[in-house]
C-alpha cells in the first residue's frame, strides 16, 4: 500500500536562489524539523529612503541640469555677440562699434535735454502762445490751450488769464450835453478769447 503522506524523502528542497517572483529570500537552516523558513530581508539604506524622495531628488537634479544648460547657452550667445561687436583683430573693427555706441548715447542725452528745456504747462484758466527768442516773433495764430506741451528749446511760452477781468473807475467824471456834471463809479468785465488773441494784442 502507498504511504498517505510524503515521507522527508519526497519534500522538495529549497532553492537559495532569488528569481524574479521571489520578494525575499528563502533559506533552509539546520533546524530540527528539517522543514524551509522564511526570513525576512533586511532593510538597507537604500530601501529606507522613500521614493518620493528618490523622485523629487532625480527631478530637481533635472531641472538644475536644464538651468545649467541654458544658462551655459546665454553665456555662450554673450561672448559671440561681444566677439562680433569688438573683434580683436583689427582695430578698425574694434572702434567702429565704440563710436557708434558713443553717438546713440550722445543722440540720447540731446533729446533727454530737448525734452526738459522745451517742458512746458498752461493751466486750466489759461493759454499760451510760443514767443521765438531768436526773431522774437509771437506765434499768434497757434495757440495753446490748458495742459503739458513741449515747444522747441529756443522759444518761450508767454501765458495770458482767459478768466474773467475787471477794471474798476471810481469817481469819474462825465458831462452831459447841457454841461452838467456827473459822477459815476463804474466797473468793466473783460475776457479774452483765444481765437482773439491777435487783434487783442495788436490793439
Amino acid at each position: 500500500s502507498e504511504p498517505l503522506l510524503p515521507t522527508s524523502n519526497d519534500i522538495p528542497r529549497p532553492i537559495d536562489e532569488d528569481d524574479e517572483t521571489t520578494p525575499f529570500p528563502l533559506n533552509s537552516d539546520d533546524y530540527n524539523d528539517g522543514q524551509p523558513h522564511v526570513h525576512f530581508r533586511p532593510e538597507t539604506d537604500d530601501d529606507s529612503v522613500p521614493v518620493r524622495q528618490l523622485r523629487r531628488r532625480s527631478s530637481d537634479e533635472r531641472r538644475r541640469s536644464s538651468d545649467e544648460r541654458q544658462y551655459g547657452r546665454l553665456q555662450q550667445m554673450a561672448r559671440d555677440f561681444w566677439a562680433d561687436l569688438m573683434p580683436t583683430g583689427n582695430r578698425n573693427q574694434r572702434l567702429l562699434p565704440l563710436i557708434i555706441f558713443s553717438i546713440v548715447i550722445l543722440l540720447m542725452i540731446l533729446l533727454i535735454i530737448f525734452v526738459i528745456l522745451g517742458y512746458t504747462s498752461v493751466d486750466y484758466d489759461e493759454f499760451g502762445v510760443a514767443h521765438n527768442l531768436i526773431t522774437g516773433v509771437l506765434d499768434l495764430k497757434h495757440p495753446y490751450s490748458n495742459g503739458i506741451h513741449i515747444i522747441l528749446p529756443w522759444k518761450r511760452m508767454v501765458k495770458f488769464d482767459k478768466t474773467a477781468r475787471y477794471l474798476n473807475f471810481d469817481d469819474l467824471a462825465i458831462f452831459t450835453t447841457d454841461q452838467a456834471s456827473i459822477v459815476l463809479d463804474t466797473s468793466i468785465v473783460y475776457r479774452i478769447r483765444e481765437n482773439m488773441a491777435l487783434p487783442w494784442l495788436l490793439a
